[in-house]
């Protein structure tokens, strides 16, 4: 909050009250991290729709081989922040 000094004075300007909720859906917010992440490297929206053209359906193998699919094993995950 320190750092925000000119939304500090948007917000004052506006009317609008800015207040610090520490430990509020910290769970919550880990879990959208981690679900973001895992959106990233899987490229699940791309998979989603092959599902819904039907490619999956299509498909030899009834599976989705294209684009390549981004394993986790052997990656390392960096995070850095406050």
């Amino acid at each position: 909050m320190r750092k925000l000094h000119k939304l500090r004075l948007i917000c004052a300007a506006t009317g609008i009250v800015v207040r610090n909720a520490s430990r509020y859906s910290t769970a919550s917010v880990v879990q959208v991290t981690w679900a973001l992440i895992l959106e990233l490297i899987c490229d699940l929206q791309a998979r989603r729709l092959q599902v819904l053209q039907g490619d999956w359906q299509r498909s030899r193998g009834f599976s989705l081989v294209e684009p390549e699919f981004n394993e986790l094993a052997g990656r390392t995950l960096t995070v850095v922040g406050e």
